[in-house]
């Protein structure tokens, strides 16, 4: 024991000194935090002002993209494939490139890397001969859904011709986000359609590149399968590199020219491609934010568990839809605008100029666009299409909004039954989309004669609907 009290003694010592430093280092924090300069931190406050508008303008540019290219992806033409927001997850850290993501690895390039190149070339092969088998060697998952689409887009295309392909490194080592510049051939027709379309291409399997299908158009547009939201972010950020838009610029005038010189080329897209689409959207049926499937072309990972049910699903009591009176009257619907804006020919910001139209004008609407993005109006004497955003919808003689039994504006209601959503109020018109049961939409107005008008995805597509299929509170 007598061996013991020196080293006994020692640690006590050692002890005391660490308990002082703690004391003395707490001292000394408090002493500095008394003496902060608070103009200099009031410094500061401007800096972060300018940073939160920085992010406020990031998200109105993904606002501005989506509403400015929803109706190309809509219709399948290829033009332009940036149609994402940015998605904050909340309570999850802001994305974070791969360590190796940096310096040069982050550059724009063009036609940098050939096996990226030879992917891409490969898969627009197969996509333009409608060749399922092939297209699944290339790129995963592809849905029924998708798979369907793809062979009626491309029973249309004669060839598909890449031009450029532009990259930046990906989320993860081995991945690029990828822009291809290239034009479409549609059968019967001379002049070739320039487009610019995103691929997010990762390497798998045996070290090959593959093209993960997540982020393809289509799965983008109808949300059949679940995104990773750290790659969405960082597309996102992509899309906003000054590089990308200089090339999106020029293919968009290129289009625009395209189109507008030759008559069969913008048929083709804008009226035949269109209706036919609009035909097959209406019988579809999609299971949105699903888990995708597991394929054969990626890495494979761990899967964990996350389903913490027995699998079954409770069965809800049907609740009864109230029923509104509907009158035999013919409703004028009338618009106002919130802002100067421009009417164009057709719904398409690069369409011939028609007229401009003051700030708080009341339009009559004709129509809405096949793919809900701008709203076909009267002013006058002209006719003339105007984006949905730049319009209110506003009440008219036969407006019901808010009376019992009626949605009010503005109201989010449930779609009761699986439903066509149409340009008119006429159930015999063409088709928007295909709302199923279960979907969210806005309500923008409600008529006497048994109609509303609804909107959804973020108020980016506007569209008519039975009033008797709105699930009310």
């Amino acid at each position: 024991m007598e061996k013991l009290k020196p080293i006994l003694d020692k640690a006590k010592s050692m002890l005391n000194k660490i308990k002082n430093a703690f004391f003395s280092a707490g001292k000394s924090v408090l002493h500095k935090i008394k003496k902060i300069d608070v103009q200099k931190i009031k410094s500061v406050v401007p800096k972060i002002k300018s940073i939160v508008r920085r992010i406020k303008s990031v998200i109105k540019k993904g606002l501005d993209l989506v509403l400015k290219h929803k109706r190309y992806a809509a219709s399948g033409v290829l033009f332009v494939a940036f149609i994402l927001l940015l998605i904050f997850a909340t309570g999850k850290d802001p994305y974070m490139p791969h360590p190796s993501a940096t310096g040069d690895a982050m550059r724009f390039e063009k036609n940098k890397y050939e096996n990226v190149n030879a992917l891409i070339n490969k898969y627009y092969e197969a996509y333009a001969n409608g060749d399922r088998e092939l297209l699944s060697q290339y790129a995963e998952p592809i849905s029924e859904n998708e798979v369907a689409y793809i062979a009626l887009f491309s029973s249309y295309i004669e060839k598909i011709t890449v031009k450029n392909v532009y990259t930046q490194q990906g989320v993860t080592e081995g991945s690029y986000l990828v822009s291809v510049e290239m034009s479409i051939k549609f059968n019967g027709v001379d002049t070739e359609a320039p487009g610019l379309e995103f691929f997010y291409v990762e390497t798998g399997r045996e070290n090959k590149l593959y093209i993960n299908n997540l982020y393809s158009q289509f799965n983008m547009q109808v949300n059949e399968y679940k995104k990773n939201d750290a790659v969405l972010a960082a597309i996102y950020a992509y899309n906003d590199l000054a590089e990308l838009k200089e090339v999106q610029s020029a293919v968009e005038t290129q289009y625009a020219e395209a189109i507008n010189n030759d008559a069969a080329l913008k048929e083709m897209i804008t009226v035949t491609i269109s209706r036919e689409i609009s035909a097959w959207m209406a019988k579809i049926d999609i299971l949105v934010n699903q888990e995708p499937p597991e394929g054969n072309l990626a890495l494979k990972e761990d899967a964990e568990d996350t389903n913490d049910s027995d699998g079954t699903v409770d069965e809800e009591q049907e609740e009864e839809i109230p029923k509104q009176e509907i009158l035999d009257v013919d409703v004028t619907e009338k618009v106002v605008t919130v802002d100067k804006v421009n009417m164009r020919e057709t719904a398409d910001k690069n369409s011939n100029l028609i007229t401009t139209v003051p700030s708080g004008t009341e339009l009559e609407v004709i129509a809405i666009d096949s793919w809900g993005g701008w709203t076909y109006v009267q002013y006058g004497d002209m006719k003339g299409y105007i984006r949905n955003d730049l319009l209110k919808t506003i009440e008219t003689q036969h407006s019901v909004a808010g009376l019992p039994a009626y949605p009010s504006v503005g109201q989010s209601v449930i779609i009761a039954q699986d439903q066509n959503a149409y340009v008119t109020m006429d159930d015999g018109d063409t088709v928007i989309a295909n709302l199923k049961m279960g979907a969210t939409v806005t309500v923008e107005m409600s008529y006497a004669n048994g109609w509303s008008k609804v909107s959804w995805d973020e108020g980016l597509m506007v569209g008519y609907v039975p009033t008797s299929v709105l699930k009310l509170d």
